[in-house]
Formats: C-alpha cells, structure tokens, sequence
C-alpha cells in the first residue's frame, strides 16, 4: 500500500466508525467494488487534498524543537514538503 493508500484507508475507516462500524484491513480493496469505485475514488482525492493542503502549510516548529531536523543543516520546509510529495508519487 503506498502512504497515499494508507491515509486513504485511515479516512474510509473513520468515515465508517461514525457509522460504528469497526475498523476493516482491506477497506479500499473493498470500497474498490462498491458503487463502480465511487466510494474509493472519494476517499483518495480525499487523501491526496490532505496531503496537498499539508504540503502547502510551513514546517511545524515541533518538528525542529523534537531535533528531527537540523534547521542549521537543511532546509526543513523543503524537507518537509518533499516527504509529503512523496505521498502523491
């Protein structure tokens, strides 16, 4: 499953919890065969407009405070943005 995929399953997951229904593995490979893929197309451009939306944010302060970048060293928004970008591959 790509990063995508794997926010895309945590999306139609708590879509479905709402509804009380528990958390299923295979939930896209699911969603792929109900409704001609309707619900499944959704819940990808429903991921890929988080990722989007987070790629175009700053680098959160917590990140550089936690030492998970070094600001000296690198750039950490573009850091940051390329892993995102990474999500859309």
């Amino acid at each position: 499953m790509t990063p995508l995929e794997t926010m895309a399953a945590a999306i139609a997951n708590a879509r479905g919890g709402r509804r009380g229904a528990p958390p299923i593995t295979n939930v896209l490979d699911i969603l792929k065969g109900i409704k001609g893929g309707k619900l499944y197309d959704e819940v990808m451009e429903d991921a890929r407009a988080m990722v989007e939306a987070l790629i175009a944010m700053p680098l959160p302060d917590e990140v550089i405070r936690a030492g998970w970048i070094d600001k000296e060293d690198v750039n950490p928004d573009e850091i940051f943005r390329a892993m995102l970008m990474a999500c859309l591959k």
